[in-house]
């Protein structure tokens, strides 16, 4: 049977003089791989992207992975944490699951009872996949309530079409704090949602918030490392109340709707 360090051996990754070393190849094979992760010759995704291949099984990069907000909403935050698992995609009534064990008969379990779908694994790095749990559920419930709240405040009417677009965030999380996070505005729905978005993007270490209104809904993505990840979806009516909450954070003129404009939150 061919080992985890024969296949990375076979990829290129590992030296082939280490099939003879004692420190690569042993009776345990999870020694082996401690040994090259140490050494430096092997990357965590490397030896990841090697287990699924020697349990015959796809492996994702989930931070370049598409993950559909509403398909990792499927299965709650808490279990999700709880088994290391995360939904990344449906088709019809299979759900793909992210794990790093997929041996784990009780989370799969776990997993079909909630979505009542079939469920099938996928393998991910192990602190890649806890990253995109982090980033797909810690406020979710929080921000629906709230989107939930501040839909039925707005306006029924679309408004105008308007969108914004936050840079810069490294220099809010360098300093730790932002009266832009924290705000003194009492506890509005539209103060908190904003609020909780900004968080969100600085502990994920985005860059770049881009706010998108679409026909229908309200689009937030984050720039994280250079890739557009979405990360939440709120009512098309709300839009205008984000947007004037942004441009007050950003002392700009609220009123100027023709023209870019350039702010600063500090």
């Amino acid at each position: 049977m061919t080992s985890l360090t024969e296949i990375l051996i076979l990829r290129g990754i590992v030296p082939i003089d280490r099939l003879g070393s004692d420190s690569a190849l042993g009776a345990d094979e999870e020694k082996a791989t401690t040994a090259l992760l140490a050494e430096g010759l092997v990357s965590p995704a490397q030896v990841a992207s090697a287990r699924a291949a020697l349990a015959g099984l796809p492996f994702v990069e989930l931070l370049d992975y598409p993950i559909d907000p509403s398909v990792a909403a499927l299965v709650p935050a808490s279990l999700s944490r709880r088994h290391g698992v995360l939904p990344i995609s449906r088709r019809g009534d299979v759900l793909r699951v992210a794990m790093v064990n997929p041996g784990d008969v009780v989370a799969l379990d776990d997993m079909r009872s909630v979505t009542q779908l079939r469920v099938r694994a996928v393998m991910a790095e192990e602190a890649d996949l806890r990253a995109a749990i982090d980033r797909y559920h810690r406020a979710d419930g929080e921000l629906t309530s709230l989107s939930s709240a501040l839909a039925q405040q707005s306006e029924r009417g679309p408004g105008a079409v308007a969108s914004a677009h936050v840079s810069g965030l490294s220099s809010v999380l360098s300093t730790g704090s932002s009266s832009a996070v924290e705000g003194n505005d009492d506890d509005a729905p539209i103060v908190r949602f904003v609020n909780l978005l900004i968080g969100q993007a600085i502990q994920d270490s985005a860059s770049d918030i881009h706010i998108e209104p679409g026909e229908h809904a309200l689009r937030v993505r984050y720039r994280i490392d250079g890739v557009l990840h979405e990360m939440q979806s709120a009512p098309r009516g709300i839009q205008n109340g984000i947007i004037s909450r942004l441009k007050i954070m950003a002392d700009i003129d609220i009123a100027e709707r023709r023209i870019a404009q350039d702010g600063r939150m500090s």
